[in-house]
């Protein structure tokens, strides 16, 4: 019996990671087609680049023993960043084929170096409500560069802002049957899932879609994949001429930075999804090598993918097998089976990813954010904004310089507490804590937050304030107790400002004393010449006692 359980403990797992890597299989053929189309690449090529990012990054994974759900693949986020240094360095036909091949190298050898640099330290500068905010504004351009496929209509070469346009331009003259198609894939997904969870109900669709085009005879009234030509170059590297050098490694830098962006967010947005950890490092490696590989075939550059690693995460994959299983069935599918995409409608394939884009936003996440922080909200929301009219790299800058903005504020307007004593005891504790009794003639207040060149006046200011509010009340305070335990550092400015506040009090009559300070603050204070900190009692009671 408890062999039998044994097994059923591992064939779950295993038969969860097959559905859902046959659910990414769904998702990744129209993805991957669509993006070597999107810079003139052969479509074999896009469903390579997709086989090298999970099997690059499996032999990472298990050598060091770390599982994720993470897939990586050609992606229409850097897939544009390396055509535009195609056309920088005035390349065409083969030799254009040979730069992007050169580019994806530079793009893998470049987030190798940032994986084994450490560099995950840039998913701390992303916050949970943050990536929330980047994760719609992907759903968002997703979305809008389906619209028109799905409608029947030519997909327009443009941002994401200017798609938009041209489709409120061109929405009248939408194709009814190609609506229906894209209609029917998004029907079928969603109800399919939900009678019947954990099925591959993309690929399900697509085959449905497919067979009613061709039992139909639909061919010749609606948009479908046609036969793919095209194959992919010699195993190795072609160096480009030397004018191309330049333009070539600055877009493959560009698109560096935007794969170790959305890694990041995409593996911080799995986390919180899944309730489980992982090293951002080793994801990088993987995505990197999968580069590599990739651009040692004559692909392109992959890059963590939002929808897809979603899929595979909400579909109950828990390893690298979901990938594998997915890289396998594509690998075939490039080797052997390209015909059978021959009559799959183009709509079929845009209603599938109108389905992925949504479920990368998460109403109940927004409900929460908004009842909790609304500031944050609206920090999430232009980040969404900057993702959809800048880009994704772009975006993110703006997103991430407006949180750092706003922790920043928040550290330069520092909290400083008057404290209360607690009846019957020498505590004195934050009265918003519970109820105590203030002194006439002692004034303590608590510090709470670095003393730095950021915060210095203002907290300078405010002990003042309060011991001159308290003078002016004749109350006749006549010592000054600071709490020093919250300040964990202190820099030249800041302890010149207190030093500034000891003669200001002196000047006054009042006494100035300091309690629980850090030695290492103490140093700071006392070299900069503030006096009292030489004096500094180990707590407030001490200090209280010894000025009685």
């Amino acid at each position: 019996m408890r062999r039998v359980l044994a097994r059923a403990v591992v064939i779950r797992p295993v038969s969860r990671s097959v559905v859902a890597g046959l659910s990414l299989l769904a998702i990744a053929i129209p993805e991957q087609i669509a993006t070597a189309h999107l810079i003139g690449m052969p479509a074999r090529a896009g469903l390579v680049s997709f086989v090298a990012g999970p099997v690059g990054g499996s032999v990472v994974f298990a050598l060091v023993g770390s599982t994720t759900t993470l897939s990586s693949g050609a992606d229409s986020t850097i897939a544009p960043i390396i055509a535009q240094g195609v056309v920088a360095a005035q390349l065409s036909g083969a030799s254009a084929v040979a730069g992007i091949g050169f580019a994806s190298l530079v793009v893998g050898v470049a987030v190798v170096a940032a994986a084994l640099a450490r560099a995950s330290w840039i998913a701390d500068l992303l916050s949970l409500p943050l990536v929330e905010g980047v994760f719609l504004g992907i759903a968002v351009t997703i979305a809008v560069s389906q619209l028109a496929s799905a409608m029947g209509l030519v997909p327009p070469h443009a941002s994401t802002v200017l798609q938009l346009v041209e489709l409120s331009r061109e929405v009248l003259r939408a194709h009814l049957l190609p609506s229906l198609i894209a209609l029917g894939v998004v029907v079928v997904i969603v109800v399919g899932e939900r009678l019947a969870p954990g099925a591959p109900m993309p690929l399900v669709a697509l085959i449905v879609a497919t067979i009613v085009v061709v039992a139909g005879h639909l061919t010749r009234r609606v948009a479908v994949l046609g036969p793919t030509r095209g194959g992919l170059g010699r195993l190795g590297v072609a160096i480009p001429p030397g004018h191309a050098l330049a333009p070539l490694v600055g877009a493959a830098l560009t698109a560096a930075f935007v794969v170790l962006v959305q890694t990041a967010a995409t593996q911080r947005y799995l986390s919180s999804l899944t309730a489980t950890t992982s090293s951002l490092d080793l994801d990088l490696a993987g995505v990197g090598l999968g580069s590599v590989v990739a651009g040692l075939v004559g692909a392109f550059a992959v890059d963590a993918s939002p929808p897809r690693s979603v899929l595979v995460a909400r579909a109950g994959g828990r390893s690298q097998l979901a990938g594998l299983v997915a890289a396998g069935g594509v690998a075939l599918l490039a080797a052997l089976g390209m015909g059978l995409l021959t009559d799959a409608p183009i709509a079929a394939f845009a209603g599938t990813l109108l389905v992925v884009a949504s479920r990368l936003v998460r109403p109940d996440e927004w409900r929460s954010l908004w009842q909790t922080s609304r500031v944050e909200a609206v920090l999430a929301g232009i980040a969404a904004l900057s993702v959809v009219a800048l880009g994704v790299e772009r975006g993110v800058v703006v997103a991430v310089g407006l949180a750092l903005a706003f922790r920043l504020r928040g550290l330069a307007r520092p909290e400083v507490v008057e404290l209360v004593q607690e009846p019957g005891t020498d505590h004195w504790i934050d009265p918003r804590t519970a109820p105590g009794q203030a002194r006439r003639d002692i004034l303590v207040l608590a510090v709470r937050a670095p003393l730095w060149f950021g915060d210095a006046e203002v907290v300078e200011r405010r002990i003042l304030e309060v011991t001159c509010e308290r003078l002016h009340a004749r109350h006749g305070v006549s010592l000054v107790v600071i709490d020093a335990d919250g300040i964990p550092d202190a820099d030249v400015t800041g302890a010149r400002s207190m030093r500034d506040l000891e003669v200001t009090c002196g000047r006054l009559g009042v006494q100035l004393v300091w309690a629980r300070l850090l030695p290492g603050v103490a140093r700071t204070l006392l070299a900069q010449g503030v006096h009292s900190a030489a004096a500094a009692a180990p707590d407030v009671a001490t200090a209280v006692q010894q000025r009685e």
